[in-house]
């Protein structure tokens, strides 16, 4: 039988126990906080086709939507405004993380994601993302993916924004554990 002072501390130590272990727990349960900035066309076909200016205003709003399909991501709106005002010209923001970083932090997100379609051909475009850690203002990943096929395709887009959003998710995972262990960062390069 026991005692009523046996019964209290064992709830007591029920009670440290379930303290430490969310104290504890993985911060991976915890909202991520994204920003993803709008996309930019770099043409050089000299098309400057209506279709193609289209296709690149869908990219972020099709990367926030496959995004949001994860879970743990808490997506910060930049005012595009502001990353105008910000931009210092065609792929600024994207070729300097610092920058871009700089933009996201003022809206409270921990991650940036800036991103470019660039038109080479007239039969295929590359849609290139750079993720930056906005508390290192550190380049983590680029990524990109090939989109074949007529720019009115939503289809093709929509599945190359996926892809992307995986390989996103994947580095901001690594990122994350990287920077709670206290390593330095890992660039990589991939092709969807």
């Amino acid at each position: 039988m026991t005692t009523s002072g046996d019964t209290v501390l064992r709830r007591a130590r029920s009670a440290l126990t379930a303290a430490l272990m969310l104290m504890l727990a993985p911060a991976a349960s915890a909202e991520i906080s994204v920003a993803i900035l709008d996309f930019e066309l770099n043409d050089i076909t000299g098309l400057r086709a209506p279709e193609e200016q289209r296709r690149t205003a869908s990219l972020a709003p099709l990367l926030r939507d496959a995004m949001s399909q994860m879970n743990g991501y808490d997506l910060t709106a930049i005012e595009p405004d502001a990353q105008v005002r910000a931009n210092a010209g065609v792929g600024y923001l994207f070729n300097q993380p610092e920058a871009a970083a700089a933009l996201a932090e003022a809206s409270g997100a921990k991650w940036v994601v800036a991103g470019m379609l660039q038109k080479s051909s007239y039969l295929f475009a590359y849609v290139t993302v750079r993720v930056s850690n906005v508390t290192t203002k550190q380049l983590i990943g680029e990524f990109n993916t090939r989109l074949e096929g007529p720019m009115t395709d939503d289809r093709i887009t929509r599945r190359g924004m996926q892809r992307i959003a995986a390989q996103v998710d994947a580095a901001i995972e690594v990122g994350s554990r990287s920077r709670v262990r206290g390593q330095s960062k890992n660039s990589c390069s991939t092709e969807g």
